[in-house]
């Protein structure tokens, strides 16, 4: 049987179609392990989206689970998915601003699920599924996202080089003291995420790292040797993959690319087709990783890009990329992918459509 070597690769538009000019669109590259099989590669087809219920509001927003539960934001609507009766219940609101939510929750020791968005921040109480009217900040401007650390709820507030921490284990109590300003760059915060026992703190330019040094008035301190000059071009395209962190970045020079990072050393993912695909559009400023996953092995980053109806996955396993699309009914066209958000619920991979208000199980098998 003939092997077809040259075919079995990931998506690589080069700037001259005559150097590679390779794309592929749902489906990634799986390499065999196996020296008895004289095929050493496959290409296999990404998973599609199996109707798990509909929401009453459209345009998924972002999605959250922990301990069994599984939460979602649906346009403005808050509410959880029951995976036994596969049934979607509200719980209140949020405001949409066309931007992701955000979500931190500090477990059983406090039952709060803390949800920001729409420039506001609302508590969910796990014991009596209520939803909080807007918590009063004393942020000077809007809160962007929230992060949970050393019994701390941390927030991130728009065009600003602050980061501010709650009362211990209470989402809904803020000193107006409580906060600290990032000061070994001058370029304000995109956004927070915690790994591990530190906090990552995006800039524009740059990324640092702090930890919490136990101290009551002024517990976070920057984490010696930890600033990397890789910055972070939107605070929705920041997502955590195990103990790794996976972004869009932006450096000092405004070049855009894919890294990774576990320690302070970022390494990029992207290759210089990704880049070039980059440059091409329009603006890279609404990208979103919409899923971060793990099925069959196989670690996927998706990267959406909205206005260039673009989808871009990077199989961190492999170390290729592809396209995921869905059909434009009306056009007949590829546009982007589908999903957007995604937790892992006790029946699967539960994920939201940005266009419509139906709710998805990633299935390999639909």
């Amino acid at each position: 049987m003939p092997l077809y070597a040259g075919f079995i690769g990931g998506a690589y538009r080069a700037r001259s179609r005559n150097i590679d000019c390779s794309t592929l669109v749902n489906a990634y590259v799986e390499t065999t392990k196996s020296n008895q099989n004289a095929k050493q590669g496959a290409l296999i087809g990404t998973p599609g989206l199996r109707l798990a219920t509909t929401a009453s509001d459209v345009d998924s927003r972002g999605w959250f689970s922990q301990d069994g539960r599984t939460f979602g934001v649906v346009g403005t609507t808050f509410g959880e998915v029951d995976s036994s009766t596969n049934t979607f219940t509200s719980y209140g609101t949020i405001p949409n601003d066309g931007n992701p939510v955000s979500f931190a929750s500090n477990g059983m020791g406090g039952q709060q699920l803390a949800i920001v968005g729409g420039g506001v921040l609302k508590i969910f109480t796990l014991t009596t599924n209520t939803l909080s009217s807007v918590i009063p900040l004393p942020l000077s401007n809007a809160p962007v996202q929230v992060a949970y650390l050393d019994t701390y709820f941390m927030l991130s507030e728009v065009d600003s080089v602050r980061v501010w921490f709650s009362a211990l284990a209470d989402g809904t109590s803020w000193d107006a003291l409580d906060f600290f300003a990032v000061s070994q760059t001058s370029s304000n915060v995109i956004g927070i995420l915690a790994l591990k026992d530190r906090l990552w703190v995006f800039q524009s330019q740059t990324t640092s790292v702090y930890y919490d040094t136990g101290d009551t008035n002024n517990p976070f301190q920057p984490y010696p040797g930890s600033v990397m000059h890789e910055g972070a071009v939107t605070p929705w395209a920041i997502a955590l993959f195990g103990e790794e962190v996976l972004w869009l970045s932006q450096d000092t020079n405004g070049h855009n690319r894919m890294v990774t990072a576990s320690d302070y050393n970022p390494v990029e993912v992207s290759t210089p087709a990704i880049d070039f695909a980059l440059d091409s559009y329009t603006t890279t400023s609404d990208c979103e990783i919409v899923a971060v996953y793990e099925m069959e092995g196989h670690i996927f980053g998706a990267f959406t890009f909205p206005s260039a109806d673009a989808t871009w996955v990077v199989d961190l396993r492999e170390g290729e990329w592809h396209q995921r699309a869905g059909l434009n009914a009306m056009t007949g066209l590829y546009s982007r992918w589908r999903v957007r958000g995604m937790a892992l619920a006790p029946n699967g991979l539960i994920c939201g459509d940005y266009a419509t208000g139906e709710i998805y199980y990633l299935d390999p098998n639909t």
